[in-house]
């Protein structure tokens, strides 16, 4: 059994630029409330830990069912994720993002949370996906601070 497998036909600037692309894609699939790009970003056996309570959200369906629920409110908050770093393994297909998130509502973006994050990344058939999210609020505004 070979541990280390590099991920292959892609350099590490590649890399890190195909993982920057698919948190925009992200974002703007939020933002436009588009499950279906949701989805596409997702690996299958996505696990997430929500910032404020510490939910675990485990599977791409888990997910996306929850992303579901929230864009039926009309003063949901638009969560927008900020890449500070991508540190791509050398030696395997994963890599490690950090950065900042803010979510709030479109009509009162001054009321807002927001705080930090890191999200495990592995290329799966050519693509990069998001395996693990673990966010923490560490900051406010507005209202968002009650």
């Amino acid at each position: 059994m070979t541990l280390a497998q590099p991920a292959a036909a892609q350099s590490l600037a590649e890399a890190e630029r195909a993982i920057r692309d698919q948190r925009a894609a992200f974002n703007r699939a939020i933002a436009a409330a588009d499950l279906a790009q949701i989805a596409a970003v997702l690996a299958d056996t996505v696990q997430m830990i929500t910032g404020s309570d510490s939910v675990h959200v485990a599977g791409k369906q888990a997910h996306l069912d929850r992303w579901s629920d929230g864009f039926k409110d009309p003063n949901r908050l638009v969560y927008v994720r900020t890449t500070e770093r991508v540190t791509v393994s050398p030696l395997l297909p994963i890599a490690l993002e950090t950065g900042h998130w803010r979510g709030a509502p479109k009509a009162t973006p001054n009321d807002w949370i927001g705080g930090d994050y890191t999200a495990k990344w592995r290329r799966i058939d050519g693509v990069w996906r998001v395996e693990v999210e673990t966010y923490v609020t560490m900051r406010c505004g507005g209202r968002g601070c009650r």
